[in-house]
């Protein structure tokens, strides 16, 4: 257990600390080569997270004004986004403890972002944060009540999407039973990818 023991300086966060989704970009290509369902029926939008465009510019993959690491992974998938639209860069609401310590002014933001995808039409988000995924999807059903406008789009996991695309297992892989917004209710069937 010695080879495990942290000695510092060890760690060069540059060289040796990635984000998921940094190594997901790595892995595009092979990526391609095992989807097995189309999910290009669907109309897909992205959110890319505060943390990961907001902080550390240099080390953004894909762009920070105009976030699209997401989006080309989405394509990797035989799928198209909606790309821009209103309130993209937006946060998702949390904003570290927002959600708890000032929730008016939380919810306030997911509503704007929700409203945004509404009009655009919607029907996946797929983001890259675990408060974004609780934000959206645990509290659709809040801020639909809230608005007074229903919001059916579902949230997946941008290692969701990949998932579900590549044909593996919903509930012990994915883990659709956690969800809030049923994931059914958008996806209703998966069609083979034609080779």
């Amino acid at each position: 257990m010695d080879h495990l023991k942290y000695e510092k300086n060890d760690l060069t966060p540059t060289e040796n600390i990635f984000h998921f989704v940094d190594i997901l970009y790595g892995k595009k290509d092979e990526i391609k080569k095992h989807i097995k369902y189309d999910l290009s029926q669907y109309k897909i939008a992205t959110h890319h997270g505060c943390h990961y465009c907001k902080v550390h510019y240099e080390d953004t993959i894909a762009g920070v004004r105009d976030p699209n690491i997401i989006d080309e992974l989405i394509e990797a998938c035989g799928c198209k986004t909606i790309g821009w639209y209103d309130h993209k860069r937006a946060s998702c609401g949390t904003g570290f403890r927002q959600r708890y310590s000032n929730p008016d002014l939380s919810f306030t933001a997911t509503a704007d972002k929700m409203n945004s995808l509404k009009d655009e039409g919607v029907e996946i988000v797929v983001h890259l944060c675990p408060n974004c995924h609780i934000q959206f999807d645990r509290y659709q059903p809040l801020i639909s009540k809230r608005e007074g406008r229903e919001f059916k789009a579902i949230h997946l996991n941008i290692s969701q999407f990949i998932a579900i695309a590549m044909g593996a297992d919903w509930e012990s892989v994915v883990g659709v039973q956690a969800h809030t917004s049923k994931i059914d209710s958008v996806i209703t069937e998966l069609k083979e990818v034609e080779s």
